[in-house]
């Protein structure tokens, strides 16, 4: 029963998805909300912390990035070479298990 209802909301979701895709102003509006939605939370951070400065938003200049240190990669660590198993010996005896 659940695979039924599962199925029923793929199909529901994947039907919006298309029609957000072909109608532009359907796009628009969904766009819009998202963006809305986007400010609405950022001014709700803002107000919950009032003395903290926007440190998520960064302006950089052709010359500021430039400056910016690139790290260097670190050599890539040899692995463990392989070592060959030891073989198990056969015995007559019977195991306990």
């Amino acid at each position: 029963m659940s695979d039924m209802f599962t199925f029923i909301g793929g199909a529901a979701v994947g039907s919006l998805l298309t029609y957000m895709t072909k109608n532009k102003d359907s796009r628009e509006a969904v766009e819009n909300f998202i963006d809305g939605i986007a400010d609405v939370f950022t001014n709700f951070l803002r107000q919950i912390t009032p003395d903290t400065k926007d440190k998520n938003t960064r302006k950089e200049t052709g010359a500021e990035k430039e400056k910016v240190k690139t790290t260097k990669t670190a050599k890539k660590t040899t692995g463990a070479r392989r070592v060959t198993k030891k073989k198990k010996t056969v015995t007559s005896k019977k195991p306990l298990h």
